[in-house]
């Protein structure tokens, strides 16, 4: 299928990019932020902020790419994205790691944007085989990334910080090279609810949309717990090396 849409191969491929940058970054933050005198509900925190700005930011980020288009708003996405890596990794006080999450979230439309461009180049019947290769391209950029954490951090704690942000900088520079406007319908934007509460409710109570909606929370919920605490575990309880947890 990659061969027969080039939308897809180049979307697929920015999405590994990205995600490497993502799995190099998550396991290293409890090590990393332990150092500007972080403690466990302080990381906690900080990764809330991420959370928080991405729920704020992505209703808008959707509507600004129905308007302008998925390409500037991918290359903003991303730019965000390096940004704040780079911002982490020469932060001069633990306020900074704060600010570089925050920035991570408000421009968190990398992920959303790439479904549009899938939905925008492929046909009904492809749609979700295109959104399963550029979920697997995430999964493994996600299993790579610690990887990448555990060979370079004993170098030095920042230079995986450098790596992720010079992958999305790879990441930005393909979409500015490779990648081609999908949104043929650009300007016309329904007008409608940012956030429309009473149509999340009548989802979450449908029979079908609500148990799928269900599982999601449920799982993105234990998974959220496991990776944020699962470091501090780690280090404080199994006495793990830094190295131990990436791998």
């Amino acid at each position: 299928m990659p061969r027969n849409n080039r939308h897809l191969l180049i979307v697929s491929t920015i999405t590994l990019v990205n995600a490497l940058g993502y799995g190099i970054v998550i396991p290293l933050l409890f090590v990393y932020s332990s150092k500007y005198g972080f403690s466990a509900l302080t990381l906690g925190i900080l990764f809330s902020v991420y959370s928080i700005f991405e729920l704020i930011s992505t209703p808008f980020i959707g509507i600004l790419s129905d308007k302008f288009g998925r390409r500037p708003l991918l290359i903003i996405s991303l730019l965000g994205t390096a940004g704040s890596f780079f911002l982490m990794a020469f932060a001069p006080s633990g306020i900074f790691l704060f600010i570089a999450r925050a920035l991570d979230g408000i421009t968190a439309g990398d992920f959303p944007v790439a479904q549009a461009v899938i939905s925008d180049s492929t046909e009904k019947k492809d749609r979700a085989k295109g959104f399963g290769i550029i979920g697997a391209c995430y999964g493994i950029g996600l299993i790579a990334g610690p990887a990448i954490s555990a060979l370079t951090v004993g170098i030095s704690i920042k230079l995986p910080f450098i790596i992720a942000g010079v992958l999305s900088t790879i990441a930005v520079v393909m979409t500015i090279l490779f990648l081609e406007e999908t949104n043929k319908h650009m300007g016309i934007v329904q007008h409608k609810k940012i956030f429309d509460w009473g149509k999340l409710v009548h989802a979450v109570l449908d029979r079908t949309t609500g148990l799928t909606l269900l599982v999601s929370f449920l799982w993105s919920f234990a998974f959220g717990m496991f990776v944020y605490t699962y470091q501090s575990f780690a280090l404080k309880t199994l006495f793990l090396s830094p190295t131990n947890i990436y791998l």
